[in-house]
């Protein structure tokens, strides 16, 4: 790993400064849209009867707005695991907002061992609960969201190619073959991150519309979403060719 850095500094101030001043850049529309209806729709959110919903909501927001934060500075190999965990805190909220029994198990994993061995089963956990009833209600949804995962797990929400070549470049010399790697990536890893964090956000939004539908209405939900996707479209072409993938 090389980094560039002024004399007197260390890299970790280098980095620092470098990551601060790309944090200064402008936000994307489709970025902005998202963020504030994840804002409106998740600010004061008073549901005694799905309270661990409510906050894993919280938990979802987070790491999609650190995601943002990151994909502006640069830092876009962490991005995918951040944005994989946002989904997952939707999927769980979904799934406790129908089935109190996966909550109770959910909330006993570190002083029952059999509940932490249900969690913990894989294709008969929560998550595969979660999917199954997302699935009854909306198969659409349900199959764009597992896109937009599986998408995420090619570029580096699991350890994989894409996110290595991305994030790194060969240096060949005239005996011996070395790397980059980069800790603060360039403007296509930026433009490719801001529309992973759109789809992303969309599908979120999207499940926790199924949970607090009434809300998500008084809050134009729904536009929003329209116009965020719009706005993705939009920046999808103005930056090819850095992103090929369809909005």
């Amino acid at each position: 790993m090389i980094e560039d850095r002024k004399a007197g500094t260390s890299l970790f101030e280098s980095y620092r400064s470098k990551f601060i001043h790309n944090c200064s850049g402008p936000l994307p529309q489709h970025v902005s849209l998202l963020d504030s209806l994840f804002s409106e729709f998740s600010d004061a959110l008073d549901d005694a009867e799905h309270l661990t919903s409510a906050r894993l909501l919280h938990i979802a927001f987070g790491s999609w707005r650190s995601s943002v934060m990151l994909t502006l500075s640069g830092a876009a190999a962490q991005v995918p695991t951040l944005l994989r965990h946002c989904i997952e805190c939707a999927f769980y909220a979904y799934l406790f907002s129908k089935d109190k029994e996966w909550e109770a198990l959910w909330w006993d994993r570190e002083v029952d061992q059999n509940a932490k061995r249900k969690l913990r089963a894989g294709r008969e956990g929560p998550l595969s609960a979660a999917r199954n009833a997302l699935g009854k209600e909306d198969k659409q949804l349900l199959d764009r969201v597992n896109s937009t995962i599986d998408m995420l797990i090619d570029y580096g929400a699991h350890p994989n190619i894409f996110q290595l070549v991305s994030a790194s470049e060969d240096e060949r010399g005239d005996d011996r073959l070395t790397y980059k790697t980069f800790l603060l990536g360039q403007d296509e890893e930026r433009v490719r991150c801001f529309v992973k964090t759109g789809v992303t956000g969309i599908d979120v939004l999207s499940i926790l519309d199924r949970i607090w539908p009434i809300r998500f209405g008084a809050c134009r939900g729904h536009e929003i979403i329209t116009e965020a996707a719009g706005q993705l479209g939009l920046y999808i072409q103005a930056n090819r060719p850095f992103e090929k993938r369809q909005a």
